[in-house]
């Protein structure tokens, strides 16, 4: 087996490592604080979903992934995307910060100014440490990530725990969010060897950027496409409509994305170290993963499912189009209907992503 194989088979293994523990974390956390909160908690926190994830796509521009496939990267380029990351950070931090009160008066919820000045500051975290994953990618050093998401993911969910059990509300759930980043970007520091320097051009930024602008262009499409039905539940309905919308997406996400997730963050490095040898690369042995739904039990997906969401999607005093959900007859006709639209929407979901994923051996 050669190197590079052994790199690749150990950075799918860590990466779904990762990705599984701190999902089983987050999952086993939020369904002891959805008993605790309600489903306009929730809603509250999607509608800023949106503006969050845009402002999060504009601050990477496509520069982590410009790093990772440049192979002569230097510390002028890392130090360059570093500080150009941190100056962004701070203008859409800015941006959410002066906006706030036009996104509480477009979605009619006062609290959405303090919610959005408050959470806005995810963006300015996330700045700090994009280089720091970028070149743990590079090396395909998935351990040390997980490392730092784990211990992120158990103290958050422990603030988080605590602050929804004391009547926090929805601002249990922002603690969280911020804790996890806060405590992920600290970690990524102490583990991580490099550090910028002073030093920055505008030649590396042209040059990065000139091939980050595209996947910005992309980025910035699908934060749309997969954000538009929060922005219209949440202005056409109620945060609690809201709540029940991004549960169940939650839930019809999980498994085809954390499938591609791990696959695809592995498979890019590994590909962009041997972009130039044609040879190798003729000669890699690429296997398409598809996956037909129709061949799938999915039974024991339903029944869990409904089972799942019967206990924590309605949450405490949950409504849905104004009925107070908390008769069990009711409970459980809104969590098997949730339930059937969320596996078959995870169904067409994981056969469009699985279709795309192509994993290298070389």
């Amino acid at each position: 087996m050669s190197e590079l194989k052994q790199k690749t088979v150990k950075g799918v293994v860590w990466s779904a490592v990762e990705r599984f523990s701190v999902q089983g974390i987050q999952f086993v956390v939020m369904i002891f604080m959805a008993r605790m909160l309600t489903p306009d908690d929730y809603g509250l926190v999607g509608m800023l979903a949106v503006f969050i994830a845009i402002s999060q796509s504009f601050i990477d521009s496509g520069f982590s992934q410009a790093l990772i496939r440049k192979q002569d990267r230097t510390e002028v380029d890392n130090s360059t995307v570093f500080y150009f990351n941190i100056v962004l950070g701070l203008l859409f931090y800015c941006l959410l910060f002066v906006s706030a009160p036009l996104i509480a008066k477009f979605y009619k919820e006062p609290l959405l100014v303090d919610l959005t000045r408050v959470l806005g500051l995810s963006v300015l975290i996330n700045s700090f440490v994009i280089v720091q994953r970028a070149l743990l990618t590079v090396h395909i050093d998935f351990k040390t990530q997980a490392k730092a998401a784990l211990v992120a993911s158990i103290a958050s969910g422990a603030v988080g725990l605590y602050m929804a059990s004391t009547g926090f509300g929805v601002w249990a759930l922002v603690a969280q969010q911020l804790v996890n980043l806060g405590l992920n970007a600290i970690m990524l520091w102490i583990l991580s060897k490099w550090r910028p320097q002073w030093v920055y051009s505008w030649t590396s930024f042209r040059e990065l950027f000139s091939f980050g602008s595209k996947l910005l262009a992309s980025g910035l499409l699908d934060t749309l496409y997969n954000n538009i039905y929060q922005i219209v539940i949440g202005k056409l309905f109620s945060a609690s409509n809201l709540g029940y919308y991004s549960r169940a997406s939650h839930f019809a996400e999980f498994p085809s994305s954390n499938l591609t997730g791990i696959m695809q963050r592995v498979t890019y490095p590994v590909l962009c170290s041997i972009q130039d040898d044609d040879e190798r690369l003729a000669k890699s042995k690429l296997t398409r993963l598809d996956i037909d739904p129709e061949k799938i039990n999915m039974r024991w997906a339903m029944d869990f499912c409904a089972q799942a969401l019967r206990n924590i999607t309605i949450g405490k005093g949950g409504k849905m189009d104004g009925l107070v959900m908390n008769s069990g007859f009711y409970i459980t006709v809104a969590s098997e209907v949730m339930a059937v639209l969320a596996v078959s929407r995870d169904l067409a979901d994981l056969r469009r992503r699985m279709g795309k994923i192509v994993v290298a051996w070389t």
